[in-house]
């Protein structure tokens, strides 16, 4: 039988060890590869949910890998937060491979699908290894594993624009991931250990606070995840990877892996350096403040620019990491339960948005804005799905969106940083010129003859659009339940 700290580690090994047998099931038979995957991360989702249960109700769970303790052996361990990612991060991997069956059918060979049904798997394990290793090295293994995979998903379709865009990501980051690694080295040298608890407790037993090896350390960590969140200013990789890459990538990479390199950094300053290294020592949050504050309006300006549909969603996700790292920057329990909520909202927001502009390829092959002219009237569930998460990305209410952006507001104002609610407010109004723009083509502009034949894309593409758009609505009303959790989670960070 398995405990509930045996389960913990399923959630990794489940979707890692499917993967390797994905490319084989491509040259038997491709149509195997989507339903074994889609049986493999359902499996997850069950056992995802079970630990969020048991969480809930009996606090967090660990996991050794021996039967020796911290810091000598391996720890995994799941919070309340932990496991509101983890189910993030299983159910948007499980609707992008129910979403792909039909996407990219004659877009690969067939042993070509095999290929690509086990990276996202390997992406989805190494996402989980890299949300619930509780010290640092296992940590970077998660990262590198979910940062190849990505990689290569990118310019799988090995078109020469999408491979070229792969490769500047691969540069960008390595760059990320050698940066982050320098900075653990620097950690284990001061300290000796690599567990994330017992590292913030040799830096105050050791008076390692004003070591210069620990400041340097915390430089290098931040960048580097900076760069893997796409964090401006070192987000520049970001809007070519999203406009080359195929649709479900891009809603895979901006709905859970930017926002899980985030969660990491977050969880990292907090739980290892602590409130008085990043606010008195180095004002790690006072720069985030100010980063966030930019971020947010000139994300929003480069996306109003933008023609093609696919980069201006990328450069949206730049103003949104924004408001994720505000939360950090207010510095309050408040404030960082909000933006956390706002991470856990945007991977629900933005993958809806990316999944139904993905209907409109499949069907029209365009990503130009101007082309999207009446296809509202011939695609309306497509485009309302669309709607429905741009309004939320917007703010109205009674979406996701409108909470956790009226609780950064809120938050702000009552850490006296009433210029932020400002900013916020501004930027929502950016939000809506971009989007409304795109409503008002696809729904009230004329429409061309040759568009008589678009209809809806296949069920499965439009499902999964369906049931984010829904979720955008439900968490909207239902938002106390993920804030809750969130919040819990956030009392052993700050303290």
């Amino acid at each position: 039988m398995f405990g509930s700290s045996d389960l913990l580690i399923l959630v990794v090994l489940v979707p890692l060890i499917t993967a390797y047998f994905l490319p084989l099931c491509g040259y038997i038979r491709s149509s195997l590869c989507n339903l074994v995957s889609v049986f493999s991360l359902s499996i997850s989702l069950i056992i995802s949910l079970y630990l969020a249960k048991i969480v809930v109700l009996e606090g967090t769970i660990q996991y050794f890998t021996t039967g020796f303790q911290p810091p000598f052996a391996i720890e995994i361990r799941a919070d309340q937060l932990t496991v509101l990612m983890v189910l993030a991060t299983i159910l948007l991997s499980l609707l992008t491979v129910i979403y792909s069956r039909y996407f990219i059918r004659g877009r690969f060979t067939e042993e070509r699908k095999g290929l690509y049904y086990a990276l996202i798997l390997l992406l989805a394990g190494g996402l989980n290894w890299f949300i619930i290793a509780a010290d640092i090295f296992n940590m970077f293994v998660g990262l590198e594993i979910l940062s190849i995979s990505s990689y290569t998903l990118i310019g799988i379709s090995q078109k020469r624009k999408a491979i070229i865009s792969g490769f500047k990501y691969l540069l960008m980051g390595a760059i990320g991931s050698s940066f982050t690694l320098l900075g653990i080295g620097y950690l284990y040298i001061m300290t000796g250990t690599l567990n994330f608890n017992d590292l913030a407790l040799r830096i105050i037993e050791l008076n390692l606070m004003h070591s210069e090896a620990i400041l340097a350390s915390l430089a290098f960590i931040v960048t580097g995840l900076s760069i893997k969140s796409a964090i401006f200013p070192l987000h520049v990789w970001m809007p070519d990877a999203y406009s080359e890459a195929l649709v479900p990538i891009c809603a895979l990479s901006s709905g859970i892996i930017v926002e899980a390199a985030v969660y990491m950094l977050i969880r990292i300053i907090y739980t290892v350096y602590g409130t008085k290294i990043i606010m008195e020592i180095v004002p790690i949050t006072t720069i985030f403040l100010y980063i966030s504050g930019i971020a947010i309006i000139l994300g929003s300006f480069f996306a109003i620019s933008q023609t093609n549909i696919k980069r201006m969603l990328a450069y949206s996700s730049v103003s949104q990491m924004g408001y994720i790292i505000l939360g950090v920057g207010i510095s309050t329990k408040l404030g960082l339960s909000a933006g956390f909520l706002h991470l856990f909202n945007h991977t629900i927001m933005k993958a809806c948005l990316f999944f139904a502009v993905g209907g409109v390829v499949y069907r029209k092959g365009i990503t130009e804005i101007y082309e999207f002219r009446g296809i509202g009237k011939k695609m309306p569930w497509t485009m309302t799905f669309f709607s429905i998460a741009a309004l939320s990305i917007i703010g109205v209410p009674p979406t996701n969106g409108f909470v956790s952006k009226f609780l950064l507001a809120y938050a702000s104002l009552d850490a006296e940083k009433w210029f932020f609610a400002i900013i916020i407010l501004i930027s929502s109004l950016l939000n809506a010129v971009y989007f409304f723009k795109i409503i008002n083509i696809s729904f009230f502009s004329g429409k061309k003859e040759e568009e008589k034949d678009i209809k809806e894309p296949p069920k499965t593409i439009l499902i999964p659009t369906g049931i984010l758009a829904i979720l955008c609505i439900i968490i909207g009303f239902a938002f106390p339940i993920p804030l809750s959790m969130i919040e819990t989670a956030i009392k052993s960070l700050i303290t």
